[in-house]
């Protein structure tokens, strides 16, 4: 979303990365501090992933899916289009 709205906003995006950008970054958990990152040296347990702990972790997106699937998504844009055509032309 955030490129889609870059391109067709892009003061408006400026302004919301300006309100949100720096905050949503941050995080008052400090992690385990031997294992904080591997900016500099590996970690020592070879973990990959941050200690933090946030809830949520994609393996992957909708967009994603849509990239490694162009046939079925181009099918359910094209019944969406058609949808909506036969919906403004009923309300005509």
């Amino acid at each position: 979303m955030a490129p889609l709205m870059g391109r067709l906003f892009p003061r408006l995006t400026d302004r919301l990365m300006e309100a949100v950008g720096y905050w949503a970054q941050k995080t008052s958990t400090p992690g385990i501090p031997a294992r904080r990152d591997n900016l500099y040296s590996p970690r020592e347990d070879g973990a990959e992933r941050s200690s933090l702990g946030y809830p949520v972790v994609l393996k992957n997106s909708p967009y994603l899916q849509a990239q490694m699937h162009p046939v079925p998504t181009a099918a359910i844009l094209g019944g969406l289009a058609l949808g909506l055509v036969a919906a403004s032309r009923a309300r005509r």
